[in-house]
């Protein structure tokens, strides 16, 4: 019971933290975000939130593709601000962020996963063959 109140609660923070970046990609003023500076700050951080909140909602899809996505929505994001559809200028420096704050993330938990894998393969009994 514990697990699925953890998954529905992160999903529900999720879309909030989804919210905040539609309206932060959006604003044109960006009015939202003027305390944080600088803007490589807040790409960094929204990575790293969306990352971190979709592992704990989607725990069985591997961390990699969750981080995947998540770099690729900012990759796509960036590349329509450079189009002129989404306010601001595409920059190599928020991408660079973006992926730093996916990999922050993701890779710790990948991690510890792929440990914890091996640390329950060394503890298991290993079966009893018939003479």
């Amino acid at each position: 019971m514990g697990g699925r109140i953890t998954a529905w609660g992160s999903r529900a923070a999720l879309v909030l933290v989804l919210a905040v970046a539609f309206i932060g990609a959006t604003d044109a003023n960006e009015r939202w975000r003027s305390g944080l500076k600088p803007d490589q700050v807040s790409h960094g951080a929204l990575s790293f939130a969306l990352t971190i909140l979709l592992l704990a909602a989607f725990r069985r899809v591997p961390a990699w593709v969750l981080g995947g996505g998540v770099f690729a929505l900012g990759a796509g994001l960036e590349g329509l601000q450079g189009l002129g559809l989404f306010a601001g200028d595409a920059q190599l420096r928020d991408l660079i962020s973006d992926l730093c704050g996916v990999l922050a993330a993701a890779l710790p938990y990948a991690l510890g996963r792929a440990h914890g894998r091996r640390a329950a393969a060394r503890e298991r009994p290993e079966p009893a063959t018939r003479a």
